[in-house]
């Protein structure tokens, strides 16, 4: 698929996705595509076969990615499922560091979902403390901005589940995998989108993606924001509530939701 760079229209590149969701950035003349580029990583959870699709029959609008997401290391369970789609992303080629590189970010649809919203402006978290405390459930956005400068990292404790970044090694970890992660102007930007058996995590703006199932305690629901050996800054913090796009079929069979109002 042709893709512009930066966001412009004079500057395309073409680029070639393997099922995995790796990918290479070359050229194509109509038969043959040219590229110097190894299979590069965006995503470092457990995708794979994905779907890459334009918005119209006349392919308006950027392109949309799908994908299946696998248990990955925890396919040991009890479940009659261990596969799920992955939430849209909207792709997009940006220069990163001097490279150019494909990045994933959710498609706008989801503010459609958010409600009960929780925002904080400039806020320091020292250890011990979490701005979470008592937001408690199973369906999340969250979009943190956060400056790890005076600490050795911070990290997202999700229902049990560990998503920690080290300031020292600039490496994001999430459910076993790393990724390389630098800050971009000394701050590292997070967007978390939480649902009852995944966690998708997409870092600075779509540079680096985890997206992973994952099987929760049920009766843990807690949210942690905490900061490891010193301080974290954080220009902001937002928390929102998910609604379900299955809401009807969700009260015909008896879920019980917190109140929207």
């Amino acid at each position: 698929m042709e893709m512009p760079v930066d966001g412009d229209e004079n500057n395309k590149k073409w680029v070639i996705i393997n099922g995995d969701g790796t990918y290479r950035i070359g050229s194509f003349n109509g038969s043959e595509f040219v590229t110097g580029m190894v299979n590069t990583k965006v995503d470092y959870g457990y995708i794979y076969a994905t779907q890459t699709f334009k918005q119209s029959y006349e392919g308006d609008g950027p392109f949309i990615q799908l994908s299946f997401l696998r248990p990955g290391k925890q396919s040991e369970h009890k479940l009659t499922w261990s596969k799920q789609q992955s939430f849209p992303c909207e792709l997009a080629l940006k220069t990163i560091n001097g490279e150019l590189r494909l990045c994933r970010n959710p498609v706008n649809g989801i503010k459609q979902l958010r409600y009960d919203p929780h925002i904080w402006n400039k806020i320091t978290v020292n250890p011990g403390d979490n701005p979470l405390k008592g937001i408690d459930g199973d369906l999340f956005e969250i979009i943190a901005d956060i400056d790890p400068e005076k600490s050795s990292g911070f990290g997202f404790n999700i229902r049990g589940e560990k998503l920690e970044y080290s300031a020292r090694d600039h490496l994001l970890t999430f459910r076993g995998n790393q990724a390389k992660l630098l800050p971009d102007g000394n701050k590292i930007r997070l967007r978390l989108i939480i649902d009852r058996s995944s966690v998708e995590v997409f870092a600075n703006d779509g540079e680096v993606t985890f997206s992973n199932i994952f099987y929760p305690d049920p009766v843990n629901l807690n949210l942690v924001l905490y900061s490891i050996g010193g301080a974290i800054e954080l220009t902001t913090l937002e928390c929102y509530r998910l609604k379900s796009i299955w809401l009807k079929r969700e009260q015909e069979l008896g879920y019980q939701r917190i109140s929207e109002e």
